[in-house]
């Protein structure tokens, strides 16, 4: 986290935008040039003359990571950098509470109830799976249909006897963190697989509630699918009024990671649970933090990692920026192309460039939409800088999502799934320091998107291409607009 000291004499603020003039700030800065989203301070209503005492301030400004200041006179300021997060959402098991080993100790457990032998280890690594998606994945297919119900129920029993006979505990730092939390202004939320009865176990382990330590608490009862899909995120989002692109997820497991890349969140990671922190990069974790109490210290880095660009998404934004590709996507139509758009904008959100496909008029099967944006980009010698959104009327291709990683986007939104042939869930996370996964938002506004190809199919729909668009128009008919669910995630009900 980066601190820094200031001498405060007056601070004149209006909640939501501050600008300079910050009076008599004396630092060893020259300059400090800031818009402030968040100031909390005691402070006199008459003189605006703050108090001694702690002033949080959330900056979208970027600091120094070293500054070397003065004492404080008047007040102690905390400066983050630039946030558009607006919520942290957490993990209960093995990321706030101390209990995948005793999940591991009660399948093992279960399954010598059973009649199977299996090791530790392999129980470790599903940690954080549902139920019906662990039993098939360690024994099979076969297994889960004669005994899946009966184990799972016997996991719940074991595990329920565990903890009543050696209670449960949190894991160091969670009330620090917390704190940290809640003083950068940002809003929190449970967001686990457990159902609402398993939380009722811990909370009674515990001595003490989760509704009592953050805003809203999202169970696996929330959710349609409990983790690795992103329902119990989703979820978790609705109830704090959030967009998932301005939220992170705070958990221990790869399936952590996994469902808040599928929902649009980003992922922070702690390696206090049984995965690595290699394996957690590969998933597409932003920030991973050994513990809780290194998240606390690092959690200015976490949450710049989580949000890279300066704009606060909302729903009517997110539709707004589609309007961009979908009108791209009607030009290229216009001009004989398959309708799919793509614009791309700087981390300010300003439009840098928008293109169409334009395979047929070059005869370039890698002319994409999303990579003519690109070209244009290039072409003009503009730079695309850090925090870039990518929009397309279309799910990006591997080649597409791979271009976009590389130039550094930050947010991908896109508006009709393509399960043919869609890049979301086939691009794997890069290793390298200086790239990241795209956070990615799917499915805004689908039904335009799909409503365009449906268009081009009736009125040109071009020999090469047909093939192409009529599978893609069957595979996302009615009731097929949702993201399908790989089908060993169906009915889970284990724990997150």
């Amino acid at each position: 986290m980066s601190i820094a000291h200031f001498e405060v004499d007056w601070l004149y603020f209006n909640i939501g935008s501050v600008s300079t003039p910050i009076a008599s700030v004396r630092t060893s800065i020259a300059s400090v040039r800031t818009s402030i989203a968040l100031v909390s301070t005691a402070h006199s209503r008459e003189s605006r003359r703050l108090a001694p005492g702690a002033c949080t301030i959330a900056t979208r400004a970027a600091f120094p990571e070293e500054i070397a200041v003065a004492p404080p006179r008047h007040a102690v300021c905390t400066v983050f950098p630039a946030m558009t997060l607006r919520a942290i959402l957490l993990d209960v098991d093995g990321t706030l509470v101390d209990t995948n080993e005793a999940h591991v100790l009660a399948w093992l457990e279960a399954l010598e109830a059973f009649g199977y032998r299996v090791g530790h280890d392999r129980i470790a690594v599903e940690i954080g799976k549902g139920g019906d998606l662990l039993v098939s994945d360690v024994l099979g297919k076969d297994v889960e249909k004669k005994d899946g119900e009966g184990l799972r129920k016997a996991h719940g029993e074991f595990y329920k006897k565990r903890i009543e006979r050696d209670g449960a505990s949190f894991f160091p730092g969670v009330e620090e963190l917390l704190e940290t939390i809640r003083g950068a202004g940002l809003r929190t939320a449970i967001a686990t697989s457990s159902k609402k009865k398993d939380l009722e176990l811990l909370e009674k382990a515990l001595g003490r509630t989760f509704e009592s330590m953050v805003d809203k608490v999202a169970t696996g009862d929330d959710a349609e699918v409990s983790k690795p899909a992103p329902h119990v995120v989703e979820a978790a989002c609705k109830m704090l009024g959030e967009d998932p692109l301005v939220c992170a997820l705070v958990g221990d497991s790869l399936f952590d990671t996994a469902s808040a890349r599928r929902a649009g969140a980003a992922s922070i990671a702690v390696t206090q649970g049984f995965a690595t922190r290699e394996e957690l990069v590969e998933a597409g974790a932003r920030f991973i933090a050994r513990d809780l109490g290194h998240l606390r210290e690092s959690f200015g880095e976490a949450v710049a990692a989580a949000s890279r660009g300066k704009v606060s998404f909302d729903s009517s934004l997110i539709e707004a920026l589609m309007d961009h590709a979908l009108e791209a996507a009607r030009e290229g139509m216009a001009k004989g192309e398959v309708p799919i758009g793509a614009a791309l904008f700087s981390g300010m959100g300003s439009l840098l460039a928008s293109g169409h496909n334009r395979a047929c008029e070059t005869g370039d099967v890698t002319a994409h939409a999303e990579m003519d944006a690109f070209r244009k980009v290039a072409a003009e010698g503009k730079e695309i800088g850090p925090g870039a959104i990518l929009v397309s009327s279309l799910e990006p291709c591997v080649m597409c999502l791979g271009a976009a990683m590389e130039v550094g986007v930050d947010v991908v939104i896109y508006g009709l799934k393509a399960p043919a042939d869609g890049g979301t869930e086939r691009l794997q996370a890069p290793r390298s320091p200086e790239n990241m996964l795209p956070r990615i938002r799917g499915e805004v506004r689908a039904g335009e998107s799909r409503e365009l190809f449906v268009t081009w199919l009736a009125r040109l729909g071009t020999p090469a291409q047909r093939p192409y668009v009529e599978q893609l128009l069957a595979e996302t008919g009615k009731g097929k607009e949702k993201k399908p669910e790989p089908k060993d995630e169906a009915k889970l009900e284990g724990k997150g």
